[in-house]
């Protein structure tokens, strides 16, 4: 799971555009955000470091809203939550491959910057088809 979450924190640096122009800038050879997802918002794993550096820590993504519902995959430590879709206690999240599926909602915290930086992250779909985040 520890690569999983490393594999995705990387990938969301691959996809961030940093530049200061459009969303759709194209930043040379690293695919580029095309537009951002309406009504969804960044979160992050509600653990602290050394549970993410542990892999049997695992937060699962669940196919429906329920705790006995069947796991249909895991996150990276940065997730996108559709906003106002709270049942159960569960909100949807959307998976990098365009899948949906159902978190527990205590397991997510709001998304926050680096320290010392004024950074924003948003939801986007991107040139490849695949979600993922515009962060500056």
């Amino acid at each position: 799971m520890m690569k999983w979450r490393l594999l995705s924190a990387a990938l969301a640096v691959g996809w961030t555009v940093c530049s200061a122009g459009t969303a759709g800038a194209q930043l040379a050879g690293q695919t580029t955000v095309t537009s951002h997802i309406p009504n969804a918002r960044c979160m992050t794993l509600n653990l602290a470091p050394q549970q993410m550096a542990d892999p049997s820590v695992d937060i699962p993504v669940r196919a429906t809203p329920r705790t006995d519902a069947p796991t249909i995959g895991s996150t990276g430590a940065t997730v996108i939550v559709r906003e106002g879709s709270l049942t159960n206690g569960f909100v949807e999240v959307m998976l990098a491959n365009g899948r949906t599926g159902w978190m527990e909602a205590n397991s997510l915290r709001p998304w926050a910057p680096r320290p010392g930086t004024q950074a924003t992250c948003r939801p986007a779909v991107l040139s490849n088809g695949r979600f993922g985040f515009d962060i500056r």
